[in-house]
């Protein structure tokens, strides 16, 4: 950047030179193109890394609306449903793969939900989408009327289907988060669930589950095992350490049980209580 205000700089100055040189002082003077092409380079420096600021802020502001209308779908079904949370998707005959409906989509919580609250959509934006995300790191799960519902947040799996006053801490375990489907930008995605059960590419940003089980970790694998498919960026080796990066700087967001959600590094998404297993009393 600072070579293109340069060259700009050389360039005015040359020009406005031999302006002056040719017509007189009507025109800029040399030092006034100094100054003016100063001035725009310093306008620049300022206003370019504030625009990239601006977008941000605005993305999470609406990330974070997003997670406001899942809450409220979430406390309005459970009040429907006995304090139950919905399946986190409805299983086929073998129960590690969805159910999927006749545009071979996975039929998810999220389907759920849009369904029931209409929040498909919510300023313009899908409801179930993180702004900052393209949708190479989307699941297409369907939708109210047939229509595809992409997301890139997810429920965890050890929690599809409970009744969430049996636990009790809810405050601290997490519901739904920030996925990213198939294993996209190094996120850790050991055993991805691919709709026919085979060879196709993973549709699995719907959920969040552990490394090696996703519904019920194996408490004798050492290292213990990691949480899968939460948006942290580079995060092949497991969640469990600091620097990673997020959809939203070195974050993601959480919704909790309780209601609540705010962002998580990865080092604190890692914490096993935000994890239970299921039927936590």
């Amino acid at each position: 950047m600072l070579d293109l205000f340069a060259s700009l700089l050389f360039s005015v100055e040359e020009d406005a030179a031999d302006e002056a040189d040719n017509r007189g002082s009507d025109y800029l003077t040399k030092a006034d193109a100094k100054y003016l092409a100063l001035a725009l380079g310093l306008f620049l420096i300022v206003a370019i890394p504030g625009y990239y600021y601006l977008r941000d802020e605005s993305d999470t502001y609406h990330c974070k609306m997003h997670f406001q209308a899942i809450s409220e779908a979430l406390a309005t079904y459970e009040s429907e449903n006995d304090e139950r949370l919905p399946p986190a998707y409805f299983a086929s005959v073998d129960p590690n793969i969805p159910q999927l409906d006749d545009k071979n989509r996975p039929i998810t919580w999220a389907t759920t939900l849009a369904n029931i609250a209409g929040i498909d959509h919510l300023d313009g934006q899908t409801t179930f989408m993180c702004p900052t995300a393209d949708k190479s790191q989307a699941a297409v799960t369907e939708g109210p009327d047939g229509k595809d519902l992409l997301m890139t947040y997810g429920m965890y799996l050890g929690l599809s289907t409970q009744v969430t006053t049996n636990f009790t801490d809810p405050g601290n375990v997490v519901s739904i988060a920030e996925t990213a489907n198939g294993g996209k930008f190094g996120t850790f995605d050991p055993v991805p669930i691919r709709p026919d059960g085979k060879n196709t590419p993973a549709n699995d940003a719907y959920l969040i589950g552990y490394s090696n089980g996703d519904l019920i970790p194996k408490t004798d694998t050492l290292p213990p095992p990691s949480v899968t498919r939460l948006a942290y960026f580079n995060s092949q080796n497991g969640i469990d350490q600091d620097g990673l990066g997020g959809r939203h700087g070195d974050s993601i967001f959480c919704l909790f049980l309780d209601g609540h959600f705010e962002l998580l590094k990865s080092y604190q998404a890692g914490n096993p209580n935000h994890w239970p297993v299921p039927n936590s009393k």
